[in-house]
């Protein structure tokens, strides 16, 4: 039986994340029940009572095609050992993929940790779709910082003018999952947890810059730098001139591409009227198949920048069917790895989907 968590099962999925997430400290973990846990947006599967598996539904905004879409993001999915491979966790995400819908939640990402779960999610008709791109940075020469420019570690005095610049400047980025102030308090909290830092940049007493830096052994982990790049850049050279630098940023055509996270279509129409008035030059029509959701199979006619549903019997001349299963839909939404498709595809624009900084 699947169930939406309580107060007394919170205890036990508590229990069922310090098992299968050994490596998680207590305090990050008190940090996450105090701070983004939520009962309503956790699924439980009991099994003679006991809860055996969970996982959350996160909710977050994002950027498509200028317009803000709801999104859920799929933490803290985890089945007790001697509950695995008997289909529980698949059985879980059916039941959240229904409940999205019935929320109207158009879309699920979420960040597989270790190989085999990307297998493990493809399943669920999840596709690889959110990327970043590494950059080694080159410590030659120390950048002298500009009497007008100061760099100082993130406070609770400064973090909502810090929230504003990094809002701005994501807000503006297409296929980019979005931060509410309270995720970005989140985000800081978790840093100052792992011994991080959050760094703002100031030129003429007015936030210009911000990045956030990790440590793992030798190496020094920037990501989502944004503004005064090279101040910060030579602030960061200067003291880790001997560590390794590496900067994750959004992807760029000439870069190479990593993959960090997983997306689903779970409500397509809406996301479908988005993408056509986004590309008024398309005229063809989607046959489309879910076996997870089956209000999801169906034909949906896009011309001249507006989207309908069609009869699934009607034939329209001159107009070509692309049947797609709903991973590839996701695909071809968010412009994800499109090149690697048939030349029949080559109609959809590519495109590059972010997602950064999720406590993952």
């Amino acid at each position: 039986m699947i169930v939406y968590a309580d107060n007394k099962l919170k205890n036990e999925v508590k229990y069922i994340w310090k098992t299968c997430f050994p490596d998680d400290t207590d305090e990050f973990i008190h940090f996450y029940f105090k701070e983004k846990y939520k009962n309503e947006n956790t699924l439980v599967y009991l099994s003679e009572g006991k809860a055996v598996a969970c996982l959350q539904m996160l909710p977050y905004a994002m950027t498509f095609y200028g317009k803000l879409i709801p999104t859920a993001y799929i933490s803290g999915a985890a089945t007790l050992p001697s509950y695995q491979n008997k289909g529980i966790m698949k059985e879980l995400l059916v039941y959240a993929f229904h409940e999205m819908s019935r929320r109207k939640i158009h879309l699920t990402t979420l960040i597989p940790q270790e190989e085999w779960l990307i297998r493990f999610y493809e399943k669920a008709a999840y596709k690889l779709a959110f990327e970043y791109a590494e950059e080694e940075i080159k410590c030659h020469e120390s950048i002298p910082l500009s009497d007008s420019i100061e760099i100082h570690a993130l406070t609770t005095k400064n973090i909502k003018e810090a929230y504003n610049f990094y809002s701005d400047y994501f807000s503006k980025i297409n296929l980019c999952i979005q931060k509410s102030f309270q995720d970005f308090k989140a985000i800081v909290n978790s840093y100052v947890l792992d011994q991080g830092e959050v760094l703002t940049a100031y030129e003429n007493r007015k936030i210009a810059g911000i990045c956030f830096i990790s440590y793992h052994q030798s190496t020094v982990f920037v990501k989502d730098l944004i503004g005064i790049k090279d101040a910060l850049l030579g602030y960061l050279c200067r003291q880790y001139s001997r560590r390794n630098i590496k900067l994750h940023k959004p992807v760029n055509n000439q870069e190479i591409i990593r993959f960090k996270g997983m997306a689903r279509i779970v409500n397509p129409q809406p996301l479908l009227n988005i993408y056509a008035a986004a590309q008024p030059q398309l005229s063809l029509i989607f046959s489309i198949t879910d076996k997870d959701i089956s209000q999801n199979n169906a034909k949906y006619l896009i011309n001249k920048g507006e989207c309908r549903k069609i009869d699934a019997n009607r034939i329209y001349a001159n107009i070509k069917v692309y049947s797609v299963s709903i991973d590839l839909l996701t695909r071809i939404l968010l412009g994800s790895h499109l090149r690697e498709c048939s030349s029949d595809y080559a109609i959809f624009p590519p495109a590059h989907s972010y997602m950064s900084l999720m406590l993952e």
